[in-house]
């Protein structure tokens, strides 16, 4: 008895499919989603950075509430392409011999690629899963979706962190004698970062859908003023303790 055994998928099936697949995720338009987002992300970094109320203790980390609102607003399709750009663009700013070369950023162990390339992307992108699954746009229309969205952001920001300082802690860093101070200032200035941006990052999406709001364009121009001057104050030598 002789058997006719044939591929299931010939390697002209499977680089089809290939290319059929990438193409609903490399695309031009998800690229510049990508590029804008990265870019974005890491200016607020170091915006964030001069934004400290108390000095080396609780930082307004903005970085955190855009990643949330961009992961939750953005199609799932375009998430790979948001990932890569971000993580390319800390390539270029903090690998060994960068504009940024940091220690305490990039530590080139195997122990940080694990956690800034996959566990990190991991973690935002089942956070903002469940948001999406369970809300609709703008995701903070009731009482119920708001406290959803803040415990699920602040078990997001305690996961980031248990990630990155549990990573330099297991390393071997000083962070390891403060760790549990050190987390909860970490937590603290993701949440902050988040309640400032998130939120109106977005009710702004939502407006592509119900339409132009003068009453939100004038609350949205308010709270980016007052930023603005929080900056200029803090800045300045301003005293808030």
């Amino acid at each position: 008895m002789e058997l006719n055994l044939k591929p299931v998928l010939s390697a002209k099936d499977v680089t089809e499919n290939v290319v059929r697949y990438s193409r609903q995720y490399l695309t031009l338009k998800f690229l510049f989603w990508g590029a804008l987002y990265s870019t974005t992300f890491h200016g607020l970094w170091y915006l964030s950075t001069q934004l400290e109320t108390v000095v080396n203790t609780v930082s307004w980390y903005l970085p955190a509430g855009l990643r949330l609102a961009a992961f939750i607003i953005a199609p799932y399709r375009s998430w790979p392409m948001l990932i890569v750009c971000e993580k390319v663009l800390f390539y270029v700013l903090f690998s060994p011999n960068a504009a940024l070369d940091k220690d305490y950023f990039f530590s080139g162990s195997v122990g940080w690629y694990l956690v800034h390339f996959i566990a990190a992307p991991c973690v935002i992108m089942a956070g903002a899963w469940v948001i999406k699954r369970k809300f609709s746009a703008p995701y903070i229309a009731s009482v119920e979706s708001t406290i959803s969205f803040l415990i699920y952001s602040l078990i997001m920001s305690m996961s980031f962190g248990l990630l990155f300082l549990g990573r330099k802690a297991f390393e071997g860093s000083q962070v390891s004698q403060h760790f549990w101070s050190t987390l909860f200032e970490f937590t603290l200035g993701d949440i902050v970062g988040i309640l400032v941006l998130s939120p109106l990052l977005l009710l702004l999406s939502s407006t592509q859908r119900n339409g132009y709001s003068s009453g939100l364009a004038l609350s949205v121009s308010m709270w980016l003023l007052t930023l603005v001057v929080s900056h200029l104050f803090l800045t300045s030598g301003f005293d808030f303790s």
